[in-house]
């Protein structure tokens, strides 16, 4: 039996009352959990079960899931679901980390980068600087940090003009861009690197507007689609259309 704090990505109702749960876990990685009679009236697990809560569960692994043998809520994170935009840039974070990662590989980094993720947009009014904080150090985590310290192909540190370029993995300079689609100013190069550094709960701080956000999300989002290897994602096909 193996005893581990985790948080629900997804569910999916199986037979009756019972539900397939997939949950990423700190000591286990992403596991699959038969959370069985969850969904009766009476279930002493129902509030665990349901997508953002975090618990501390004690599993049992057997041929195809892992079974409760107990679980304690620690925090159901309800309020994300008082706001459309806290739901769908939540949803994106989970369908990211369930795409990106295989099962059973522990990674305790990105555990708690999700947690504090979640905990802090749970206090906040404006999400999208934290989301796009999220989305780099997401990507570095990962093994896809973008390089922003000058041209990714010569190494040159200073340019007429700068682009990202997503299959190279970073700024290209105006001597070796190609088909990049993503110009970048010297100013939102900085500003990338200041949520790519920052602590999450201080990102709210930064002098950043939302115009220049919502570019630096589109280039990351593209970016990660692309390494990834992923054709969308429907959460972030949400987000694209406004549905918020």
């Amino acid at each position: 039996m193996s005893e581990t704090n985790g948080i629900v990505i997804s569910g999916m109702k199986y037979k009756e009352s019972s539900k397939i749960l997939t949950i990423y876990t700190r000591e286990l990685g992403k596991v699959s959990v038969l959370a069985q009679g969850a969904l009766r009236p009476k279930s002493g697990v129902m509030a665990s079960t349901e997508v953002f809560a975090l618990s501390n569960w004690k599993l049992r692994k057997g041929r195809t899931f892992h079974y409760i043998e107990s679980v304690d809520l620690i925090d159901s994170f309800y309020t994300i679901r008082d706001s459309m935009e806290k739901m769908l840039f939540g949803f994106y974070a989970l369908e990211l980390l369930d795409k990106s990662t295989p099962m059973e590989e522990e990674n305790v980094v990105l555990f708690e980068l999700l947690e504090k993720f979640i905990r802090t947009m749970k206090g906040l009014k404006n999400i999208l600087p934290l989301m796009v904080a999220y989305e780099l150090k997401f990507s570095s985590f990962i093994g896809y940090r973008p390089h922003l310290d000058g041209c990714v192909t010569c190494g040159g540190k200073s340019s007429l003009a700068w682009e990202f370029d997503q299959t190279k993995g970073g700024l290209v300079c105006t001597n070796c861009r190609g088909q990049s689609r993503y110009p970048v100013s010297d100013r939102e190069v900085q500003q990338m690197k200041h949520l790519l550094m920052s602590k999450l709960e201080d990102v709210q701080f930064l002098d950043i507007d939302d115009n220049t956000l919502w570019r630096i999300h589109n280039r990351m989002s593209d970016y990660l689609l692309y390494n990834l290897d992923v054709r969308e994602m429907k959460s972030l096909s949400m987000i694209k259309q406004g549905l918020f």
